[in-house]
C-alpha cells in the first residue's frame, strides 16, 4: 500500500512538472499565430491601397479608385488653375486636389473665410456642418463640411481642405451624394488626406 501510494505521487509530480512547459508552449504557439495574422493583415491592407504623384503632390489612394484625365474636364481648361488629381470612388462619390497661385502670401484662415463667403454668395442655402483646423503635408488647413443642392436642386454633401504653401493655395475636395455615404466613407477619405506630401515638384 505504501509503495504504490509513492508510486502515484510520483507520477502526479511528473505531471505537475511538465504543465508549465506544455503551457508555455502553447503561449507561444498562440502568440506566433497572431502575429502571423497581423502580417497578413497588415500585407492586405497595404496591398489595398496604391501611391500616386503628380504637380508636386504625392498621396495614397485606395487601389480601386479611378483616376480621371484633367485634360478632358472642361473644368481644368482654365490657366489660372491646375487640376492635379480627379479620382472616382466605386461606391459613387469622388476626390480631386487642385491649385492655383495667389498674387500674395496670406493665412489659411484669411483664405478659407474669404472663399466661404464668396461660395455663399452663390449658394446661399448652403448649409455649414463643421469646420475645423488641421495640418496637411505639415502645412496648415482649414477642413469645411457643409451641404449644398446643384442646379437640380439635389444635396450635395463636401468635405473642403484648403492648404496655403507660400503662394499656392491647394484645394482638396471630396464630393458625396448623401450624408450616409459621406459618413460610411469618412476613415478612407481621412486616409487619404493624411497621406497627402507636398514634394515642390512642377
Amino acid at each position: 500500500m505504501t509503495v504504490s501510494s509513492e508510486g502515484s505521487h510520483k507520477t502526479g509530480a511528473m505531471r505537475l512538472g511538465r504543465s508549465p512547459w506544455l503551457l508555455a508552449l502553447a503561449v507561444l504557439l498562440l502568440v506566433g499565430v497572431f502575429i502571423l495574422l497581423g502580417w497578413l493583415a497588415l500585407n492586405k491592407a497595404e496591398s489595398g491601397t496604391l501611391p500616386i504623384e503628380g504637380d508636386g503632390i504625392r498621396l495614397t489612394i485606395p487601389e480601386d479608385w479611378s483616376e480621371e484625365d484633367t485634360s478632358t474636364n472642361e473644368a481644368c481648361q482654365n490657366e489660372t488653375l491646375t487640376c492635379a488629381f480627379i479620382l472616382s470612388a466605386p461606391e459613387g462619390y469622388n476626390f480631386s486636389i487642385t491649385w492655383y497661385d495667389q498674387l500674395s502670401e496670406t493665412t489659411v484662415e484669411a483664405v478659407d473665410e474669404r472663399e466661404w463667403a464668396k461660395f455663399r454668395e452663390y449658394y446661399v442655402t448652403a448649409i455649414l456642418l463643421e469646420r475645423e483646423a488641421l495640418e496637411v503635408g505639415g502645412l496648415p488647413a482649414i477642413q469645411r463640411t457643409f451641404m449644398q443642392t446643384d442646379t437640380n436642386s439635389t444635396p450635395v454633401y463636401l468635405r473642403q481642405v484648403y492648404v496655403v504653401d507660400g503662394l499656392r493655395l491647394y484645394l482638396v475636395t471630396a464630393r458625396f451624394f448623401s450624408a450616409e455615404l459621406m459618413e460610411a466613407e469618412d476613415r478612407v477619405v481621412d486616409a487619404v488626406i493624411e497621406s497627402i506630401e507636398f514634394t515642390g515638384g512642377e
